[in-house]
C-alpha cells in the first residue's frame, strides 16, 4: 500500500479470554508481522518467506470524521 494511502480493514482476531478488574485498562499492540507464528514479511510487496532486501514497516492508525476507527469488544457476564 503506498504512503499515506488511508485502506479501510476488518481484522478478526483469535478468541482471547482475559478478566479485567474495574479500573483497570487494555492495550492494543498492531505488528506488521508475528514471527514464527507467519513467515517473516518483508514489508516490499515481495513472497514472504522469501529471503532478500526488507523494509521496515510503518504503521499508522487513522481516526477523523472521514477514516473512523475502532474496536469492537465482546463482553460476556461475570460467572457466578
Amino acid at each position: 500500500v503506498p504512503s499515506g494511502t488511508v485502506l479501510a480493514l476488518h481484522v478478526i482476531m483469535n478468541p482471547v479470554g482475559a478478566l479485567v478488574a474495574a479500573g483497570h485498562s487494555l492495550r492494543l499492540d498492531i505488528a506488521g508481522a508475528n514471527f514464527p507464528c507467519f513467515a517473516v514479511n518483508p514489508h516490499t510487496g515481495a513472497a514472504q518467506g522469501i529471503p532478500g532486501p526488507r523494509k521496515k514497516a510503518r504503521i499508522s492508525i487513522f481516526s477523523a470524521p472521514d477514516a473512523p476507527s475502532r474496536i469492537i469488544l465482546t463482553t460476556l457476564p461475570e460467572a457466578p
